[in-house]
């Protein structure tokens, strides 16, 4: 009896840093994919992207090497503490209606798939 062999990997939030992604996690890009008439429809998966079993990806938002950290935060003050709201998204959504169904969206939170 074989046993699967199950990928596991670990992400750290570094103090006022990237975040530091280890054990061998692929990374890729994906894009919002439209139907003949311009409808988001679905998430098509991007090329991977080459890193190695250890990499850090940027949350400053300043680095020259996206999605991957160069260090800039650290020039530029990067403040890492949580600001998200502790708003339920319950309180935070609004009813979008459409032809068929109702969207329930909090566009603060959200993607614009609309899908």
């Amino acid at each position: 009896m074989t046993k699967a062999t199950e990928k596991t990997g670990k992400i750290e939030i570094l103090k006022d840093g990237p975040y530091l992604v280890s054990g061998n996690l692929p990374l890729n890009t994906e894009t919002i994919g439209t139907n003949a008439a311009g409808e988001s429809v679905r998430w098509q998966k991007g090329p991977a992207i080459e890193c190695g079993d250890q990499y850090t990806l940027c949350r400053c938002g300043h680095s020259a090497n996206k999605p991957f950290c160069d260090g800039t935060h650290s020039g530029v003050g990067f403040d890492g503490t949580e600001t998200a709201s502790r708003i339920s998204y319950r309180s935070q959504a609004v009813t979008f209606d459409g032809p068929r169904l109702s969207l329930l969206d909090a566009e603060e939170l959200c993607a614009f798939a609309r899908f």
